[in-house]
């Protein structure tokens, strides 16, 4: 038997018997919150009277829904996706310091990496620098910047202020459009009513020179309601050392053989957020400010080369919206929403260190790099709701995105050479006069393409949902979206203008059986999109990417999905998912080596996702496997090997988590597993670095243990000590391209811990 076939037949067998027990334990009672004073009768132990599934549904309308995939109030069994949903509780609780933390520990994502940035890789998908396949939204407002199109959600991004986090695993285009393939990540923001006045300031220092402190307030005043959150930090990053591509940088022993050094991982940052609402009939009119400062290391340089002296990496953003809903209540909701952001970068990159490159470059490579990006986005929506639950919704999403040129943008070498000599080996250049080559110069637009010229998209979008229709027992959620994204570019090759249009129709169809009001079933199918970004379709005249608007397509990915949701005990949710999906296009940087951004392969993946969470009041406990499979791998890109393996991401993966809370004392525990990756870029045996090893085929799995104990002195006053990576493991992560190295995640570290609330 193959060694695939055991995790699906087991997850079949799971959701087979999961139906059959519930189906046959139709009068199972629900153990509801104490505070639902309404439905605690109808629950309570030995009760003769249990809950139909409308009365259910009911009661999670009132406390316990999800909205993100749907943009409808719904419980986590007729939402029509696999969905997690974390509070700002369990952050607290476990000690999640960012994003990634809390969405790593959940089924389906595993730990990735590119340079400085910690990714997210997703059902056997690798994540890399350039852009992450995720839409990152804070109270229904897109966060992902306007330039390479990432979701910042490492360090750049607090937590303090998250009140809930909803994640839709798989595609999300038909609501969201562009960067919602492999998911969604829903922020909800605290308001001023909720903090009521407090003022809750966090304090960190641990290992490798780190330093976090963070204050969350607000308060509800006649008339408005106002949050602000603040958060800085620092660090040393990694202390790992690697080989890096000796033939940039130069660096050999007295033997002529490569050697170790430290990579550049120094990252920090400040964090601004300013929440301003309104009051009784105005609440649902909000005003937000987002101010993001991030400045860090390039871990082993942009061209694989470590720089031998400190860079400047820049990269801010200014983020305005202002957003209003009409009231609850009525039979019609509407939303309009604008948001303007400034995305600022300022890269000061040392390439090539001095005499690198065997000699090419006597005074190293060289660039300054200064830019804004600028997008102004629209939204309106209005949704019906109708007779019998059912609900249908319409709206348009409108953008406009807007690059007026460099700040600045200088470098000693020549970018638009093939091999990017410097200006001294640029001799007969039509630009560099004689005796004048060994100068650092300007340099033309990074996106001169698009200066000056407006990248539009627009879209239309809607949903129905069938409620009751059909029965209380079947639900139906159908919807479509149509983008259309339409420039116009100066093609450099041949200076003429050129027009750039991608059309985009992402279908989604959910049906969900309710056989009982505490089990479903959900056959899921669905496609999403992801345009090439600014910089992938126009980077030029720079050593940081080039592109090819020409020849670039967008990804696309498909997938069909089997869930099921079960509570089999009162306060036990188990959630299991088969999946398959089709990923085409996938945009990466050229795997020989060079800055070009294209289309590298089409991969087809299969697996299953299974979770069970539990949580009280005192006790938190989860349970995540995940298993993934290559079903079919087309290369693209001429410098992609075929492959029958699934390639940089684990096959496997295991989290557990575990928190109790005492009178006086908080502890909780995350464990993770990472099944070992297999290397789609293996180092050759002609390679100057196979002999010593250290880019194996294979890397090992790895366990990682997370532990932290806070001691809760009053209630205005905590302190504790927190640990991660305890087992001291060297935990490894693939890196997709033709590198001597790979990248180590943190080592064991120590942290302390205080928090004061007034």
């Amino acid at each position: 038997m193959k060694p695939w076939v055991k995790p699906i037949i087991f997850s079949m067998l799971s959701l087979v018997g999961g139906m059959v027990y519930t189906l046959a334990a139709t009068n199972y009672e629900l153990n509801l919150p104490d505070e639902e004073e309404d439905y605690r009768e109808h629950a309570r132990p030995g009760s003769d009277k249990t809950l139909t599934a409308g009365e259910v549904f009911a009661y999670f309308q009132k406390s316990a829904t999800v909205s993100a995939a749907s943009k409808l109030q719904q419980t986590i069994f007729e939402i029509p996706a696999s969905v997690a949903n974390i509070t700002g509780e369990d952050f607290l609780h476990y000690g999640f310091l960012t994003l990634n933390d809390a969405v790593w520990q959940q089924a389906g994502f595993f730990f990735s990496q590119g340079t400085e940035r910690r990714t997210i890789g997703f059902r056997g998908i690798f994540e890399d620098w350039n852009n992450t396949h995720y839409l990152h939204l804070v109270d229904g407002i897109p966060f992902n910047d306007n330039s390479d199109g990432s979701a910042h959600t490492w360090e750049a991004t607090p937590t303090i202020f998250i009140k809930n986090l909803e994640i839709v695993r798989g595609p999300g285009s038909a609501l969201y459009g562009s960067n919602a393939t492999n998911g969604v990540f829903s922020v909800t923001t605290y308001s001023g009513k909720d903090l009521n006045g407090s003022f809750d300031f966090r304090v960190r220092y641990g290992s490798l020179n780190s330093f976090r402190t963070e204050f969350l307030t607000g308060d509800s005043k006649p008339g408005f309601q106002y949050m602000i959150a603040y958060q800085k930090i620092s660090t040393d990053g990694n202390n790992q050392k690697i080989f890096d591509d000796y033939l940039n940088s130069g660096r050999v022993d007295d033997n002529g053989n490569p050697y170790k050094v430290k990579v550049r991982d120094d990252r920090s940052g400040n964090y601004l957020a300013i929440k301003l609402q309104g009051d009784k009939e105005f609440e649902n009119l909000v005003f937000q400010y987002h101010r993001q400062w991030w400045q860090f290391g390039t871990y082993d340089g942009w061209a694989y080369s470590v720089p031998n002296e400190a860079e400047e990496m820049q990269q801010n953003r200014d983020i305005i919206s202002l957003s209003y809903q009409t009231p609850s209540g009525g039979s019609v909701r509407q939303e309009i929403l604008t948001r303007y952001q400034a995305y600022h970068q300022n890269y000061h990159l040392h390439l090539v260190p001095v005499g690198g490159g065997g000699g090419v470059y006597p005074d190293g490579a060289r660039e300054v790099l200064d830019f804004t990006t600028h997008d102004i986005f629209l939204r309106y929506q209005i949704g019906f709701y109708l007779p019998q639950r059912m609900d249908f919704l319409i709206g348009t999403e409108n953008s406009l995105f807007y690059y007026n040129g460099d700040r600045i943008h200088l470098a000693n070498f020549d970018p638009n050479h093939p091999d990017y000599l410097p200006f001294l080996n640029s001799r007969g250049h039509p630009d560099v006069a004689p005796g004048d080559e060994n100068t650092t110069r300007t340099l033309s637009p990074f996106l001169e393409p698009v200066m000056r010229r407006p990248l539009w998209r627009n879209s239309l979008y809607s949903q129905w949902v069938s409620g009751e229709l059909f029965s209380r027992y079947l639900q139906l959620t159908t919807g479509a979206r149509y983008d259309r994204f339409a420039s116009m570019y100066r093609n450099l090759e041949n200076n003429q203008d050129t027009a750039l249009q991608f059309q985009n129709i992402s279908p989604r169809l959910g049906i969900v059986f309710l056989p009982t009001e505490t089990f479903s079933f959900k056959l899921i199918g669905g496609q999403a999109f992801r345009d090439p970004a600014p910089i992938e379709l126009f980077a030029s005249n720079s050593w940081v990417a080039a592109s090819n608007a020409e020849e670039l397509k967008p990804e696309t990915i498909r997938t069909a999905e089997a869930i099921a949701v079960w509570e089999f005990l009162p306060g036990w949710l188990w959630q299991q998912s088969l999946y398959f999906t089709r990923f085409e296009n996938v945009i990466s940087y050229n795997l020989g080596g060079t800055n070009l951004l294209e289309n590298l392969y089409t991969t087809e993946n299969a697996g299953s996702d299974i979770e069970i969470h539990y949580t009280s009041k005192n006790f938190r406990l989860s349970f995540a496997y995940s298993y993934a499979m290559l079903v079919q791998f087309d290369p693209i890109s001429e410098d992609v090997s075929d492959t029958t393996n699934l390639n940089d991401a684990p096959a496997h993966s295991l989290r557990l988590g575990l928190s109790r809370q005492f009178r006086y004392v908080l502890v909780s525990a995350l464990y993770a597993y990472q099944h070992q990756v297999r290397h789609s870029e293996p180092l050759e045996e002609s390679s100057p670095y196979y002999g010593v090893g250290y880019k194996p085929a294979i890397l090992p799995a790895f366990h990682e243990l997370t532990v932290r104990a806070v001691y809760v002195a009053t209630s205005n006053l905590e302190t504790g000590l927190e640990s991660r990576n305890l087992l001291g493991q060297n935990q490894y992560t693939a890196f997709n391209s033709n590198t001597p190295y790979i990248y180590r995640r943190e080592p064991r570290t120590f942290w302390f811990y205080a928090r004061m609330r007034l």
